[in-house]
C-alpha cells in the first residue's frame, strides 16, 4: 500500500518524517501497531458508503 510505503520512508530520517509534513503525520498516526491514518479511514468511508 502506498502508505506504508510512505511510513517507511519517513521514519528513515528526522527530515523525511518531519512533523506537518504528509509523511511526518503519516508517521505519527501509524504510532502504534495496528493503527490506521486519517486518510485511510476517509478511503474505506468513502468506498463503503457508496
Amino acid at each position: 500500500m502506498l502508505v506504508d510505503d510512505v511510513v517507511r520512508q519517513a521514519a528513515r530520517s528526522p527530515q523525511a518524517g518531519a512533523r506537518y509534513t504528509v509523511p511526518g503525520e503519516f508517521l505519527r498516526e501509524r504510532g502504534e501497531p495496528g493503527a490506521v491514518t486519517a486518510l485511510e479511514l476517509a478511503a474505506r468511508a468513502s468506498r463503503w458508503g457508496s
